[in-house]
């Protein structure tokens, strides 16, 4: 690409079109990174704090692109002016281990999502104890037992059935064998 714009005579350019390959290329993965199925809510504020001061750092290298940074940077913080101010992404962001409040950009937001968890931890709790009182208001009836009578069709059942008809007689004889003298029983003597 260099080698083109060199050709046609607008070698300053050249600077110009490797810088907005790299905007794109780092704003490709991180849209990548966004994207991912493992990206959740606690993301927005640290990824919208991070390009914003991505955006605001002017290097040596930003001479034809800082025109399109600055208007970059504009519209980010009129999109995303309020991200902090949101409970889902505050309070995600807070519950989550590696931002906490680190990313907050002033000690009000950060006030404020702590005051958003802290409703949200009541809230659960009251439809928690709601919940108990009235599991504990109106305990569940009870179901009668039900006695089945023995289904002879089914497979285990039947056989069940076979074995203790089989055994009737046994059981009948059962008296008489143990009123026997067990030398009696012995044929070897």
């Amino acid at each position: 690409m260099k080698k083109a714009m060199r050709d046609m005579g607008v070698s300053s350019l050249g600077c110009f079109s490797h810088m907005i390959q790299l905007v794109v290329h780092d704003g490709l993965l991180s849209q990548r990174s966004i994207s991912f199925a493992t990206s959740t809510t606690s993301e927005v504020i640290p990824s919208v704090i991070v390009l914003k001061r991505l955006l605001a750092k002017q290097t040596t290298e930003d001479s034809g692109i800082k025109t399109m940074k600055a208007t970059l940077l504009a519209a980010m913080g009129t999109r995303f002016q309020t991200v902090e101010a949101e409970p889902l992404y505050s309070v995600s962001t807070m519950l989550d281990p590696r931002y906490k409040d680190r990313y907050f950009t002033s000690a009000e937001s950060s006030k404020l999502a702590r005051s958003a968890l802290t409703q949200e931890v009541e809230k659960n709790e009251e439809s928690s104890l709601q919940t108990t009182t009235t599991e504990a208001a109106d305990p569940a009836s009870k179901t009668p037992r039900m006695t089945a009578e023995p289904n002879t069709s089914s497979c285990f059942k039947g056989l069940y059935a076979e074995f203790l008809q089989e055994h009737a007689a046994e059981q009948e004889n059962l008296p008489m064998y143990l009123s026997l003298n067990p030398k009696d029983l012995n044929p070897q003597k």
